[in-house]
């Protein structure tokens, strides 16, 4: 018998209400995030596997804990989706050999090219027969060090922030990150490319880069900032930038090319050029600029997460010309507590000194 009137109109509530309750249903119970623990064992093999699977079946909000231990990778770790944390115990403790890889350690699904947001801490990664890291926008690398790879030690699109990483001896770039990108509190050494690339609107504060084999130290593109940098001993350039760049309270010493490398756009200012080819290549010298030996001195340097025992060379002596020669006061930089450029660890006090600081135990 056909419905109608007063029943057609409760039949009709009765569908609605089930609807919002599906649809409400739906809303409030979301898949949850979950932490996956990875541990090594005897057989290295069988946990870089284990590695490799449990990257391989994680899902949106994911952490991935690998814990102490070497983990021998044979296939390449993709990352399936968005918005997931890979993150070991300790750089120094929590390393991923590479070697038996045919191609890059970790990257992001290339299927889907829109996966972004992930962040990986705490590891080291090498020998990868291509890059150690290639990953997509919004994504963070911390804490990492990143060694012996023949492709590029970290390849990163949009927006990617980069700090406290140790990376040496890569074929390609050390690191080349695509616009809108952070690179800081690095160090960068003896790789084959540039050791830091950036894209437009970027920012490089407080890195050292030495060494490049065969193309500049710091190569930032257009609208970027480069800031308390170090750069020398590279191939090409020391610090090489497109328009509109500004440099700041940097070194460059002995570069193959110039110390300073740009257009008449750029502005470079409290800046320490000494013994390159050519010290400031047609950019424009603003106050403070000059051509002075920086007398660096070396330390045997170590930093929980950053650097492990490493010779450093770019420490200054108390009386370099760098000392108390940059911009503005050094706590406006955040590089006042806990921060110094010189070998007993005092803290950078009052005007900036120009170049790398290194982190310090020392406290004001």
């Amino acid at each position: 018998m056909a419905l109608k009137g007063a029943n057609m109109k409760k039949l009709n509530s009765l569908i609605l209400l089930g609807i919002l309750v599906t649809t409400s249903f739906v809303v409030i119970n979301p898949v949850s995030a979950t932490n996956v623990n990875v541990y090594s064992g005897k057989d290295a093999i069988v946990n870089g596997n284990n590695l490799i699977n449990a990257v391989k079946n994680s899902k949106t909000g994911d952490t991935i804990r690998i814990h102490a231990g070497t983990y021998q990778v044979t296939k390449t770790i993709i990352i399936p989706f968005d918005n997931i944390k890979i993150v070991g115990d300790d750089p120094f403790t929590t390393i991923i050999d590479a070697s038996g890889n045919s191609d890059s350690c970790i990257t992001t699904d290339k299927s889907n090219m829109a996966i972004k947001n992930i962040t990986i801490k705490n590891l080291t990664i090498k020998n990868s027969s291509a890059d150690a890291i290639n990953l997509g926008s919004d994504s963070e690398i911390s804490n990492c060090v990143i060694l012996n790879n023949k492709g590029h030690g970290i390849f990163a699109d949009l927006n990617t922030k980069i700090q406290y990483c140790f990376i040496e001896n890569n074929g390609l770039e050390g690191i080349d990150v695509n616009n809108n990108g952070t690179v800081e509190n690095v160090i960068s050494r003896n790789n084959g490319g540039n050791n830091i690339r950036v894209g437009s609107y970027s920012t490089i504060k407080n890195c050292l880069s030495s060494n490049s084999k065969s193309n500049d130290g710091i190569y930032a593109d257009s609208n970027s900032k480069v800031i308390n940098c170090t750069s020398s001993n590279n191939f090409a350039n020391g610090i090489k930038v497109g328009n509109r760049t500004i440099i700041t309270n940097c070194i460059t010493t002995t570069n193959g090319l110039s110390g300073i490398d740009g257009s008449s756009s750029v502005s470079v200012t409290y800046t320490n050029s000494w013994k390159n080819k050519k010290d400031f290549s047609v950019v424009t010298r603003g106050e403070g600029c000059f051509s002075k030996d920086p007398k660096f001195t070396s330390k045997e340097y170590s930093w929980k997460g950053w650097a492990d025992n490493q010779k450093i060379e770019y420490f200054l002596t108390k009386n370099s010309p760098c000392i108390n020669s940059g911009s503005e006061l050094s706590k406006g930089l955040n590089l006042e507590n806990g921060w110094s450029t010189v070998l007993d660890d005092s803290c950078d006090t009052g005007t900036v000194d120009i170049g790398f600081h290194f982190a310090s135990k020392c406290k004001v």
